[in-house]
């Protein structure tokens, strides 16, 4: 949390935009991949290090004129997810912090996921993480309530959903309409809880804006795909401030 406030107060201005791309091509080692699917082996690890990921940083929303550029908003991640060691018997942990604001860092909406499972890739200095979120800021009423969530209170909710959460599996696209906790539909409009965020991310060395990658994909639980069945299209984002560290 303490990276992530350095990082608000470190960035002042939002440069230029990067459309989200239809797959993470860049991000994906061809040599992982068969017959679709991508086959990730964890590297060895040693009593005395972890393999792991963290990082804080700045993202861009995709362009205007391929969705509602959402141009008062930012986004921030902040990531600490440890792979697991079969060595000392201690499973995959950590934490992923997604924080949008205004321009002038007035809060809009928070977002924290545990991490469920983690590779990697010492070769290449990547990271595959899978997290379920526990908590967001947009309230998710029960089914005494109505079953749907809260609707139109945040100015912005339908550009978020469009955009930096936009790039959902095709067969979960927003509708428009309005979600419940548990619905069909994986959209930021709706509340996040239960839902899973899959992350790859890639340590280009320092500079972390010119080297670095990112790219993430939302699912519902029931749809979330697993390390060793790793998807082929993420939403990549355009890092403008921070950096990512693969820990091997």
């Amino acid at each position: 949390m303490k990276k992530l406030m350095k990082l608000l107060l470190a960035s002042l201005i939002l440069t230029t935009v990067t459309a989200c791309d239809q797959n993470s091509d860049d991000l994906t080692d061809v040599d992982l991949l068969m017959n679709g699917d991508a086959v990730l082996k964890s590297a060895p690890q040693s009593k005395s290090k972890k393999l792991m990921a963290t990082g804080s940083i700045e993202i861009t929303f995709k362009e205007k004129d391929s969705g509602n550029q959402p141009e008062n908003l930012r986004g921030f991640m902040d990531i600490n997810a440890t792979q697991a060691s079969e060595i000392n018997n201690k499973a995959a942990k950590g934490e992923i912090h997604f924080l949008v604001t205004l321009e002038d860092l007035t809060f809009h909406r928070e977002i924290y996921a545990n991490v469920n499972d983690v590779s990697i890739d010492d070769v290449n200095a990547k990271a595959y993480i899978i997290a379920t979120v526990i908590s967001d800021s947009k309230k998710c009423r029960t089914e005494a309530e109505g079953g749907h969530d809260e609707h139109g209170e945040e100015e912005g909710d339908a550009e978020i959903a469009e955009t930096e959460e936009g790039h959902d599996s095709e067969a979960h696209e927003d509708s428009g309409e309005e979600g419940s906790h548990g619905s069909t539909h994986v959209s930021g409009k709706n509340c996040r809880i239960d839902q899973v965020i899959v992350i790859e991310l890639q340590d280009g060395g320092s500079p972390g804006v010119t080297n670095d990658l990112i790219a993430w994909k939302w699912y519902l639980p029931e749809d979330a795909p697993t390390i060793a069945n790793w998807p082929e299209q993420l939403c990549n984002k355009n890092i403008i401030n921070g950096n990512l560290t693969v820990h091997y």
